[in-house]
């Protein structure tokens, strides 16, 4: 696969990607054509093998995880990026301190009257999300991965019904890029469980989330 990539206004580079099948593994090959030595040493100095590095990490990652738990058919995966204008350290308080989480967290119109963290791997997370009607949902889950300000992975189960059974399960992966003064947020919500009823909720876990960073943006903007 070849194409252009614009890294530098007027100066086009070619990305050439080959993929190569060897003993049923794959060999991945990326290269990088510039137009000019010091476009490539300005791109390198900026944090592109880096950045490369890690995405190409969390690839193997997703694709050891698939090939080790193949997706249920009642399940549903979503991944969301964002870029938030505001500093890494402070985007990630924004998703680990109770008190602020409890000023963004849901969707447009929903608000969080309780958050409850224990911010630590194995830690407890409790989250009562109300709605318009005055509705509360209340949200269980646990940290499973604490790592500031780069990462949190957490565990949430929403809905329960009225024997206690959790209906949507969601193993939730957060990671925090710094670009200067502005962060990039990776989120990959994987659904591990969804009872048949649970299926509408899954279905706009989209929409949720998009609104839910929306706020989470607006947030973090005027702190």
């Amino acid at each position: 696969m070849i194409y252009d990539v614009d890294f530098y206004r007027d100066h086009p580079a070619v990305e050439n990607i080959r993929l190569e099948e060897i003993g049923g593994r794959t060999r991945f090959t990326n290269t990088i054509v510039y137009e000019a030595l010091e476009f490539r040493d300005g791109h390198v100095a900026s944090g592109m093998e880096w950045g490369m590095n890690e995405t190409f990490g969390r690839l193997d990652e997703l694709l050891a995880d698939i090939a080790r738990d193949p997706q249920p058919a009642n399940t549903k995966d979503l991944v969301l990026d964002r870029v938030f204008d505001a500093p890494r350290d402070l985007v990630f308080r924004a998703w680990t301190d109770p008190k602020m989480v409890a000023r963004w967290w849901g969707p447009h119109h929903f608000d969080a009257p309780l958050v409850e963290f224990d911010v630590r791997a194995g830690g407890a997370i409790r989250i009562d999300m109300r709605a318009p009607d005055g509705t509360v949902l209340p949200m269980g889950g646990f940290f499973r991965e604490v790592t500031p300000p780069s990462k949190l992975v957490f565990t949430a189960r929403a809905m329960e019904d009225a024997d206690g059974n959790a209906q949507p399960e969601t193993l939730n992966t957060v990671t925090f890029t710094a670009y200067g003064n502005k962060t990039g947020v990776h989120l990959h919500v994987q659904g591990t469980h969804a009872a048949p009823g649970a299926q509408q909720a899954l279905a706009g876990m989209a929409e949720g989330w998009t609104q839910t960073l929306d706020k989470l943006a607006g947030f973090v903007k005027a702190a």
